[in-house]
């Protein structure tokens, strides 16, 4: 799985027919413990996940190395609601020293989520 070191969360949705995969990447071989990119992926059979978009990246303009070490998006679980996809995390982000201390609990609503699915662009 793309996303499969840290905790990840699986569902099926039963208007693409496809399984939704949200967890954290790894966008540097050089940081194995990067937390802080949230991004989705599809599957239609739990075997070939395929990227559709990255959701979450830490907003801050510090350097990329300082960002992975202090910055933490991560632990996501959602829920698909109608056309809308229903994301939370535990974050540690603004003034933190180490990116699993978090400092808040955030949710986000991904509106027309399916968008980004492959094969269900208009």
């Amino acid at each position: 799985l793309p996303v499969g070191k840290d905790k990840f969360v699986i569902r099926y949705d039963a208007e693409t027919g496809c399984y939704i995969a949200i967890g954290n990447v790894k966008t540097t071989e050089n940081c194995p413990l990067q937390r802080n990119v949230v991004a989705m992926y599809v599957s239609n059979d739990l075997v070939d996940w395929h990227y559709a978009v990255t959701l979450l990246a830490d907003p801050s303009l510090m350097p990329p190395e300082q960002s992975m070490r202090c910055h933490g998006l991560q632990y996501p679980d959602f829920i698909i609601a109608g056309d809308d996809l229903y994301l939370v995390t535990r974050e540690a982000v603004g003034e933190t020293t180490y990116y699993h201390n978090a400092n808040e609990i955030a949710s986000y609503v991904i509106r027309d989520f399916r968008c980004w699915i492959p094969g269900t662009l208009p």
